[in-house]
């Protein structure tokens, strides 16, 4: 499993003092969609096995047959309740199927989001 951390955040949600808790739950969300939009799609079965969990990561696939376009809201509902939860806890967004790190390899759709949010936490970090 590859684990990618986003940088900065503790600092910028000092500065934004009690709106921290709302601000990283919006930005848990943005970036939950923002990594199911990238996941490729054929059967939607990789798209809709995006979990997130508190503490520890999904361990189970979930079957998924109902096409790329629902499979966003899919794998959200099984976002929605951990994104509620996560403040100040780990949060581990993860994808079981046994597929997901060539797609990874292949797409960056983990990798390329958290590289995209941390250069907007930096930004937002700096211009506070």
């Amino acid at each position: 499993m590859a684990i990618y951390q986003l940088r900065n955040l503790d600092k910028w949600a000092k500065k934004v003092g009690g709106d921290a808790e709302k601000v990283t739950r919006a930005v848990a969300l943005q970036m939950t969609n923002e990594v199911i939009s990238r996941t490729r799609v054929d059967t939607g079965r990789a798209r809709g096995n995006w979990h997130a969990e508190i503490n520890q990561a999904e361990e189970n696939i979930f079957e998924f047959a109902g096409g790329g376009a629902a499979a966003i809201p899919f794998a959200l509902s099984h976002c929605n309740q951990a994104i509620a939860e996560m403040y100040g806890h780990r949060w581990i967004l993860s994808n079981n199927v046994p597929y997901i790190q060539k797609l990874e390899t292949l797409d960056s759709m983990v990798r390329g989001t958290v590289l995209e949010f941390n250069r907007a936490i930096d930004a937002a970090v700096k211009g506070l």
